[in-house]
């Protein structure tokens, strides 16, 4: 996403006959593909790896703490402790179109050292944190929202914000990009003649980044 509205920027100011165009279509477009991109990199960075062969056994993790939206990296909090200063294991199920089997599972781990969570839509090899939860002995609940309240605090609060604000961009970017194609297709059919080949670049580069709209705006939205 960033490098396609990096592209569309460099492209304009590159061909267009009026640069000026190209970076007032860069302020707008070039922001939102920046803040994907960090959030991005912030979800990618995020693990949990647990080692059962060393003596205790221990975890290992990059994970933000309950409460927060990790926006960025430096959000998330890179620990590593024995497995028996976890006290106990929250799953919180909730609907997820996007998650295997329609079902997401947030992880709240209870430590000494605070609460921190994860899903399974960004961890798809969640049952073998579950194998290791059973192996070490670790209390574990799981259920709804509902049958497990005090896991479900503001967390769920800033999660809603950060996915109804990544919509919001989508829609946001929509619009944008339509106005774009619109300018640039009307530039192209009865602009000067030097100026035709700046707008049918904005059209190309406004109908590709159509194309990935729509997952922005879906964004953890329920079928």
């Amino acid at each position: 996403m960033t490098c396609l509205f990096f592209f569309g920027f460099v492209t304009l100011l590159a061909f267009s006959p009026e640069p000026e165009v190209a970076i007032v279509i860069g302020m707008i477009m070039v922001p939102p593909g920046l803040f994907l991109f960090l959030l991005g990199i912030t979800m990618t960075m995020q693990f949990v790896a647990v080692d059962g062969a060393t003596n205790p056994p221990r975890v290992s993790f990059r994970l933000p703490k309950s409460g927060s939206a990790p926006l960025a990296p430096m959000m998330l909090n890179h620990r590593t402790m024995d497995a028996d200063a976890i006290s106990r294991v929250d799953v919180v199920l909730r609907p997820n179109s996007a998650a295997i089997g329609g079902c997401e599972r947030l992880y709240h781990l209870r430590t000494n050292d605070g609460d921190y969570y994860f899903n399974s839509v960004w961890f798809p090899n969640w049952s073998l944190f579950d194998e290791f939860l059973v192996r070490q002995e670790i209390e574990t609940r799981v259920g709804s929202p509902d049958a497990i309240m005090d896991t479900v605090d503001i967390a769920n609060e800033k999660r809603s914000f950060l996915e109804s604000e990544i919509r919001g961009c989508g829609r946001v970017m929509k619009w944008v990009l339509v106005f774009i194609a619109f300018t640039g297709l009307t530039v192209a059919l009865f602009g000067n003649a030097g100026d035709r080949r700046g707008g049918l670049i904005a059209v190309a580069i406004a109908t590709s980044a159509l194309g990935v709209v729509p997952m922005i705006r879906n964004y953890r939205r329920l079928k």
